[in-house]
């Protein structure tokens, strides 16, 4: 019987600790567990190299986040990839607009700069904090 470790994979030591245990043939894993991006990039990587089948997924979302899913998704080996969760109906509201419809089952990201989202700013809010270029 496959077992997929879900939750319980949050960083690469828990998955490196899978792996070496030989405890699951795949993992779910879910864009704010794993610290992000550039973090689940790297774990969905090294859960590849082990052959590992994978779940992209977060635990609650929106159109951001599921535009992060599906660019992750795409980028999966797809002999590995099990499923991706579309996270846009978690939520009451939009954030942004991202044009990814489903069919047949499926989605395709957008071929647009960035994740393909036009964040909506007047429901986000100020930011928070902001970066220049000191010069």
């Amino acid at each position: 019987m496959p077992i997929l470790l879900d939750e319980l994979i949050q960083s690469e030591a828990d998955l490196i600790h899978a792996i070496a245990n030989d405890s699951c043939d795949g993992v779910g894993l879910k864009l704010s567990k794993q610290g992000g991006i550039t973090a689940m990039i790297r774990q969905r990587s090294i859960a590849a190299a082990a052959g590992m089948v994978l779940s992209v997924q977060d635990t609650v979302g929106s159109e951001i986040s599921f535009a992060a899913i599906l660019h992750l998704a795409q980028s999966t080996p797809r002999h590995l990839f099990r499923c991706a969760l579309d996270t846009r109906a978690m939520i009451k509201g939009s954030v942004a607009a991202f044009d990814a419809p489903i069919h047949n089952g499926g989605a395709e990201a957008p071929v647009t700069p960035g994740l393909g989202v036009t964040p909506d700013h007047a429901c986000l809010g100020a930011p928070f904090s902001t970066w220049k270029d000191p010069i």
